[in-house]
């Protein structure tokens, strides 16, 4: 006989002697205090029994209704005291109690020392323990509501759940749909998390004008760090639009750095601006402005300045100037400037560089394609085609500019 019928037939026998024994305590109405003693004891030993019939009714009736099973007819007996069972059920509940209670302060332990992997590993290892019914579950829901009723008013209830949902093994055991209700701090501190970086990027980086190197670099490293890079798969790009303060443009770079990091599994690329210190000369300005058209000297000081400071392996070196002082304002040697010789000849040279730098591109980009000898017509033929693209960047420049000033 296993123990699943061991227990069907003790309870079984044990309901039929309270029968009994109820049914001789009706028929004499005149109850001396013998007879009120022996209900008290019938009344903890259905108590017993109703509690294991509702804890145990999956294992004892396989899944169908327990009654079924109590309420067959067996040969009357004697009531055997429930008190031995449910003594060993106290215990046997006790040892697991303490047994979980130490496994979750454990995970509680590693969560705190920042071992998170291992802590999910460890809480994962739990046995779930014996799947009850429904119905068990709402009963011992009920018992916990009215034995926190029973402690008091309302602002009582609010401190006992406070202090309850507050416990480390509390916290611990929780689903994680109400980790994310009960952890306030957590809460705020994302809200706080956001709006810092909101206004990280449209306060404290915002401008009017191009960036330099370092604050580009610092710009779109921040940017990459914050925006989830499946963002455009999951179609969150206008929520982070939103979130961040940030334009399409920025966040699909961003988006695009990012990937290429995890991708080359490699850390941040420099980001850095072609100088175009190579396309204008200034040394012929430079002539003119101390020429005799555009300013004279200072006869009345005399003495010399130094100007051209450079430094070269930790040597400064300068050249001596005579002070002298602009014939006019600048506007008008602007104007004397722009019919110069000196003029024209920066012209011819930015020009002559502007043709050499695009030169050198096309050739770059026909080889590119897989031409490594194109042909003069070819390189021509791609400068153009670089000249107008170039054209029409700078039509495209003018009006975003014109559209800022007069919207």
């Amino acid at each position: 006989m296993t123990d699943q019928q061991c227990t069907i037939e003790f309870l079984s026998e044990a309901l039929v002697s309270v029968r009994e024994e109820m049914k001789s305590l009706v028929s004499d109405l005149n109850l001396n205090e013998e007879a009120k003693e022996a209900i008290k004891v019938m009344q903890s030993g259905i108590l017993a029994i109703l509690d294991l019939v509702e804890l145990d009714g999956d294992d004892l009736s396989g899944g169908g209704p327990p009654t079924s099973h109590f309420f067959a007819a067996s040969p009357a007996s004697t009531l055997s005291s429930p008190a031995p069972t449910a003594t060993a059920k106290t215990t046997t509940r006790e040892k697991n109690a303490a047994e979980l209670r130490s496994k979750l302060k454990k995970v509680h332990r590693l969560a705190n020392r920042g071992k998170t992997q291992e802590a999910r590993a460890a809480l994962a290892k739990i046995p779930n323990g014996k799947k009850l019914q429904s119905r068990s579950i709402e009963i011992a829901a009920k018992e916990m509501e009215d034995l926190l009723l029973q402690r008091g008013g309302l602002e009582t209830v609010r401190r006992v759940l406070d202090l309850f949902f507050d416990r480390p093994i509390i916290r611990t055991a929780i689903g994680d749909h109400l980790k994310e209700k009960c952890q306030r701090y957590d809460r705020e501190a994302c809200a706080a998390m956001v709006e810092s970086i909101k206004h990280f990027f449209t306060g404290t980086m915002a401008t009017r004008g191009r960036r330099t190197d370092l604050n580009r670099n610092v710009f779109y490293a921040a940017a990459a760090a914050v925006i989830p890079k499946n963002a455009l798969e999951n179609r969150q790009i206008r929520a982070v639009m939103r979130l961040t303060g940030l334009r399409h443009d920025a966040v699909s770079k961003a988006i695009a750095f990012r990937m290429e990091m995890d991708d080359h599994k490699q850390g941040w690329r420099l980001l850095t601006t072609n100088t175009h210190e190579d396309s204008v000369d200034y040394t012929l300005l430079d002539t003119w402005f101390h020429s005799s058209a555009a300013s004279t000297e200072d006869n009345e000081m005399k003495k010399q300045v130094r100007v051209g400071l450079t430094e070269s392996e930790g040597t400064i070196s300068y050249d001596l100037h005579n002070r002298r002082y602009l014939n006019a304002k600048i506007p008008i040697l602007h104007k004397e400037f722009l019919d110069s010789t000196e003029y024209e000849e920066m012209q011819r040279n930015f020009k002559h560089a502007q043709q050499h730098k695009r030169r050198t591109k096309a050739v770059r980009l026909l080889k590119q394609k897989g031409r490594q000898n194109p042909s003069d017509a070819e390189i021509s033929c791609e400068e153009k085609r670089l000249g107008l693209v170039y054209q029409r960047k700078q039509a495209i420049s003018l009006a975003k500019r014109c559209a800022y000033l007069f919207v």
